[in-house]
């Protein structure tokens, strides 16, 4: 067990478990060693009457390194080396003494307490909370948000975090706030002064390029990061991350990015983290969201042989099973079929209700169909509204698709005709989508609709409305039997935004020309 807590410390420290496990056998290995000459060179230069007093202090100060020396004490001990256990000419009565076996026993027991407790401490957020000490430092909600409304008008996108700020301080029962937070990390700062907030039942979409700082966002709520010199607060269902982190991460519930893969069943998952989440009726709540997931089929298999969509649903699960107020999803749907994403998206629907859920995603078809409000980030918040506000706001075209009353056995002149209208009508209108048949989608920049006399159709009113009027004062001379007028798609105005604001992508600089970058990728739309 001592070993065991010892190994864990360490791996606090390095980057990863193939460097965790080198550290830990190195690190033991060589103070074992070092113990072993010390010992042998004792027994070599020590007086004959000190020898024993001697390696009793080698002993006592290398052991409060690492446990290993503790055992090779004890196996010392047990081959009667340098006569440990001997006491005279006889052997010692009793081996509980402290100068026998006593000895490591004690201190591999003393260990075993100091080095849970340091990491029981470090793994709360380095608070004292966890022993039943709560922060004479702690800060009211309400306080934190004053003093951070003098942070925001220093930074570069004011009205954004000024219109949150009012949003948020109005509302006393916010499940997820967000204050001020930034991380760096070397001279890379993934993380700029972040702000928002989101209220119960509420679904939040958190997007960006590869390397906007999404995933590490992410990390600063869970309290697996700490923001840059104590700078900003998180709030948990009204409980400070930074104050009093094991209240706030009773409230909050993640689903990473990877799945639950070991040699477990299904139902000894949820049993292993009910426990580990200290949940009062484990049965309940493991049956409860067996049935409301739709497990019970795979309740009984290995986690290993399930289906890419059953581990994402396990993964939700584990993240459900203490009822968290508030839930986190690190792109939950990354590599599901398009049925099973659905399926998730029907579910999580239904669990969000009376909590807050944040999820990071690309897909913009997901955040689209699944959340309520979108903030677009690049290590700042470029834009934060709801869905149908950043249309509104960042959607430059409006959609339309046309359809013959011949469809889908019109002739190629039927099309061409409808192609031409199109280009008359609405100069510099970009055909989308053409599909033989007698069918056509295009899109048409607001900009444009003045100079195709749209915008006098019939008087004022927003632009589906005037794009309404004009083909439905031309239709039935085209020959259209049906047609679809709709705003820009998420992805179009996530593509604007990114744009707007010279964002490239992860290591976009050293790509190769032709490489699929979010410039690229708008070039190859348009082209």
């Amino acid at each position: 067990m001592a070993a065991t807590a010892y190994s864990y410390v360490i791996s606090l420290f390095v980057r990863s478990q193939l460097a965790a496990v080198a550290a830990t056998a190195l690190v033991q290995v060589l103070i074992v060693a070092l113990f072993f000459v010390g010992c042998m060179l004792t027994n070599l230069n020590a007086p004959a009457t000190q020898l024993y007093a001697w390696l009793n202090y080698l002993y006592y100060t290398m052991a409060l390194i690492a446990p290993i020396v503790s055992l090779f004490r004890a196996l010392m001990m047990s081959v009667n080396l340098y006569s440990l256990v001997c006491r005279g000419a006889t052997r010692a009565d009793y081996p509980g003494q402290i100068s026998i076996y006593g000895g490591p026993i004690l201190y591999l027991t003393l260990q075993i307490v100091v080095l849970v407790a340091f990491l029981m401490f470090w793994e709360s957020g380095r608070s004292l909370e966890v022993f039943g000490i709560r922060s004479k430092a702690r800060r009211s909600r309400t306080e934190a948000e004053l003093e951070k409304g003098d942070a925001a008008a220093r930074y570069n996108n004011a009205e954004l975090e000024a219109a949150e700020d009012d949003r948020h301080l109005a509302a006393s029962n916010d499940g997820l706030r967000v204050s001020n937070i930034s991380k760096s990390f070397g001279r890379n700062k993934a993380v700029d002064e972040m702000t928002f907030g989101i209220l119960p039942s509420e679904k939040f979409a958190l997007l960006g390029p590869n390397g906007a700082g999404k995933s590490t966002l992410i990390s600063l709520i869970r309290g697996d990061l700490q923001p840059d010199h104590g700078q900003g607060e998180v709030f948990i269902a009204n409980e400070s991350l930074m104050h009093t982190p094991v209240a706030a991460k009773n409230q909050l519930g993640v689903c990473p990015q990877f799945d639950a893969i070991d040699a477990m069943t299904l139902r000894e998952n949820l049993s292993f983290y009910a426990r580990a989440r200290g949940v009062p009726d484990q049965n309940h709540n493991i049956t409860e969201l067996i049935a409301r997931l739709d497990l019970a089929l795979h309740q009984h298999k290995l986690v290993k042989k399930l289906s890419g969509g059953t581990k994402r649903k396990l993964s939700l699960a584990i993240a459900l099973i203490s009822n968290p107020n508030v839930l986190l999803l690190d792109e939950p749907s990354s590599g599901m079929d398009p049925a099973a994403k659905r399926a998730l998206w029907s579910t999580l629907r239904d669990v969000a209700v009376g909590r807050v859920l944040l999820m990071t995603t690309h897909s913009m078809e997901e955040a689209d169909a699944l959340c309520d409000r979108a903030g677009i980030m690049a290590g700042k918040m470029l834009a934060l509204d709801s869905v149908e506000g950043l249309r509104g706001r960042f959607g430059d075209k409006v959609y339309l698709h046309l359809v013959h009353k011949d469809a889908p056995y019109a002739s190629n002149e039927d099309t061409m005709a409808l192609r031409r209208w199109v280009q008359d009508k609405f100069p510099g209108a970009e055909v989308e989508r053409q599909t033989f048949g007698g069918q056509i989608r295009f899109a048409v920049s607001r900009g444009s609709m003045g100079a195709a006399g749209v915008v006098g159709a019939r008087g004022q009113g927003n632009d589906a409305g005037r794009l309404f009027r004009v083909i439905e004062d031309e239709k039935d001379a085209l020959g259209v039997v049906d047609y679809s007028i709709g705003p820009a798609t998420l992805d179009q105005v996530f593509l604007n935004v990114v744009e707007r604001h010279n964002v490239l992508e992860e290591n976009a600089e050293a790509a190769k020309p032709g490489a699929w970058t979010l410039q690229g990728l708008r070039r190859r739309k348009r082209e």
